[in-house]
């Protein structure tokens, strides 16, 4: 098996944690690429984190900082997806998709950087060509999704449930509650109850219809605040329970109301 030692690129292609932010953006012009390592120094060559044009970008000009004052280690990744010395091809392959990166740092035991490892490496070596189709063709379709996609489908999955059980149970404690017969001051308690909770329910649906449809970049703020609406119709159901118990005692007697009565402060 020919591993990333071979075909990795061997060069200058890193910046320090001291190093500006504006020098690494000048890095990527002049190397055309969107993402160095960063090693602790020229003398341990140990690899501590990446940097990449997103995160300089977010991190000073959004930030409305100047990229001449802020060093890389206020903006890099620790958090590093690397390679070894000793790495398959078709590992190294595995493993940029499944973390959605083009380039791979490689390290050797002592976690010194020897290299980089990238997809155009492969075309100086024919012997590789058929790398990709035998990775993809054993992969599973879930590998291309990122870990966003992974968090996103399982979070709005069960979100969906517990609103379907939650408005399930408002329901049924709405019928319990109901009288055929006038009843004066109880139906208008019945009626002001009822009418707050109708109007969280239906934010509630919108919030969660719009957070399934956010865009990537605008999910975590509709994630929120739908988080929000939620716990505040959970909030409302806690403090109602008494009087919703009282009404449903007095139009049947020995039925009691279930639903959340866990607060969530």
């Amino acid at each position: 098996m020919i591993t990333c030692e071979k075909v990795m690129e061997r060069g200058d292609e890193y910046v320090y944690p001291q190093t500006t932010a504006q020098e690494c953006l000048e890095l990527f012009r002049k190397m055309s690429v969107d993402s160095l390592p960063v090693i602790e120094s020229e003398l341990s060559n140990k690899l501590v984190g990446t940097i990449n044009e997103s995160q300089i970008l977010f991190g000073t000009y959004y930030e409305d900082l100047n990229p001449k004052h802020i060093p890389v280690k206020e903006l890099m990744n620790s958090n590093v997806v690397i390679c070894g010395v000793e790495t398959t091809i078709d590992d190294a392959l595995v493993t940029m998709l499944k973390n959605g990166v083009k380039r791979l740092p490689v390290v050797d035991r002592q976690n010194r950087l020897v290299g980089i490892f990238s997809v155009k490496a492969l075309k100086e070596y024919p012997e590789l060509k058929f790398s990709w189709k035998n990775v993809i063709s054993s992969l599973d379709d879930k590998m291309f999704e990122s870990n966003f996609e992974k968090t996103r489908e399982a979070f709005e999955n069960r979100m969906e449930m517990e609103v379907a059980n939650l408005l399930s149970m408002i329901d049924i404690m709405q019928l319990k509650t109901r009288v055929a017969a006038n009843e004066g001051n109880v139906n208008i308690l019945r009626s002001a109850i009822f009418d707050e909770l109708d109007i969280l329910k239906q934010d509630l649906e919108k919030k969660l219809k719009t957070m399934i449809e956010a865009e990537e970049d605008n999910w975590y703020l509709m994630r929120d605040e739908f988080e929000a609406t939620r716990h505040q119709l959970n909030e409302k159901l806690f403090y109602l329970k008494e009087p919703l118990e009282q009404l449903s005692a007095r139009d049947y007697p020995g039925v009691s109301v279930k639903g959340p009565i866990k607060s969530t402060k």
